[in-house]
């Protein structure tokens, strides 16, 4: 994969202060939350246009659409995170071999740059804004608040540190591993979906489970 073909520039040129980092680095994630948010808007909007009113099975609209703008990144990052990893030789010696000093050392920083983590790490913090943005979206539910709140202290905790990572090179490849997580989520989207739309019950229902 040529990471250099990202929309964005993989040059994170600054001084050395945690100010320029932030600077930097957000600017370069400005244009992808921009992107979700319009996103999500398309998705209600295409919800709207296809007959549903503003509450679709008793969940509203815009979390059916703040869904489906989930989907979308985690369905863009996740194939992207572990092409990344299967190329990049020092995350595959990582893997190679548990344990070795000479592997953590070259994860933490390497000769080569990290331009796979350059490339998809401002994407991901677009859409950790853009998720932040749209909170009022969210399913909040009394017996979600805890998930909830999880979710809120890894969104802010990943935008406070993962720029540290892409910025001074230190540990940028964990951070690659890290959004190969994104796995899960999309999961557990597509999950939430199915039960929101009622296909979990009646597959319960068929096989006599419920």
């Amino acid at each position: 994969m040529d990471w250099s073909l990202a929309p964005h520039s993989l040059e994170f040129d600054g001084d050395g202060t945690l100010l320029s980092m932030y600077v930097v680095t957000y600017s370069k994630a400005l244009p992808y939350s921009i992107f979700f948010v319009i996103a999500w808007g398309a998705y209600d909007v295409l919800l709207r246009l296809a007959g549903f009113g503003d509450q679709i099975r008793a969940v509203r609209r815009g979390t059916w659409a703040l869904k489906l703008m989930n989907l979308t990144h985690h369905g863009l990052i996740t194939p992207l995170a572990l092409l990344s990893m299967w190329q990049d030789p020092v995350i595959r010696q990582l893997y190679a071999c548990f344990g070795c000093n000479e592997a953590a050392a070259l994860m933490n920083r390497a000769a080569a740059a990290p331009l796979a983590a350059r490339a998809l790490t401002p994407v991901t913090i677009g859409y950790f804004t853009a998720d932040l943005l749209l909170l009022s979206q969210w399913q909040l539910t009394q017996s979600s608040k805890v998930e909830r709140y999880l979710m809120l202290v890894h969104h802010i905790a990943s935008m406070a540190v993962w720029p540290a990572a892409v910025y001074f090179d230190w540990v940028a490849r964990y951070v690659l591993i890290m959004l190969s997580y994104e796995s899960t989520s999309l999961l557990l989207t597509l999950l939430w979906i199915i039960s929101a739309a009622g296909y979990k019950q009646r597959l319960l229902c068929r096989e006599g489970l419920a």
